[in-house]
């Protein structure tokens, strides 16, 4: 157990870096939905390819945040400005949606919202507790500039919206189709 810890200790969640955005751009197009098999799939995906551009992009905007252990980047947790060029095709589209989706009882277009996500934890460090703390680590960031955060998780990833839902408190506003593909929004207060 104690060893468990010791190793759990030396993995460092922070605002990536300049030197981060290639590392943590493998990661995420590593476990891209085309790349993996069915089986790997059930693991969880992500549902579209960033480069270190993009991700470079986000950081300046909001913020790319990295989970890192001996110079590796294990998980990534990346943010948009929801009035973004960058955002990714389907938020675009799920934002179409705001109006009639209510949070909280209120339309989602009535909050200040940010784009949350993707995330990505490498196979070799899940069960480690990075999912949240990656997430606190965002929160310093989002806590003054936004009300709410919006997210999208293919329905076909059933592993991820459990971890959003169950472990993070996010809630289902709606499900919309995409490029012949469906998903789930989400949305979560900052408190």
């Amino acid at each position: 157990m104690q060893d468990h810890l010791a190793a759990e200790a030396e993995i460092v969640c922070r605002k990536a870096r300049q030197e981060d955005f290639s590392p943590a751009s493998e990661l995420l197009n590593r476990y891209h939905v085309d790349r993996l098999s069915t089986e790997e799939r059930q693991d969880g995906f992500i549902s579209a390819l960033f480069t270190p551009a993009q991700l470079q992009n986000m950081a300046e905007e909001i913020g790319v945040f990295v989970a890192a252990s001996e110079g590796r980047i294990l998980a990534c947790l990346c943010c948009y400005d929801s009035a973004s060029p960058a955002l990714p095709p389907p938020y675009r589209t799920m934002s179409g949606h705001f109006d009639k989706w209510l949070f909280r009882g209120t339309a989602l277009s009535a909050w200040r919202c940010f784009a949350y996500g993707p995330v990505c934890i490498d196979v070799s460090a899940r069960g480690k507790g990075l999912l949240r703390r990656l997430f606190a680590a965002m929160l310093p960031e989002v806590r003054q500039r936004y009300q709410a955060g919006t997210a999208f998780v293919a329905k076909a990833n059933p592993r991820s919206l459990s971890a959003h839902i169950d472990q993070l408190g996010m809630t289902p506003v709606g499900e919309f189709s995409h490029a012949g593909q469906d998903f789930v929004a989400l949305a979560f207060a900052i408190d």
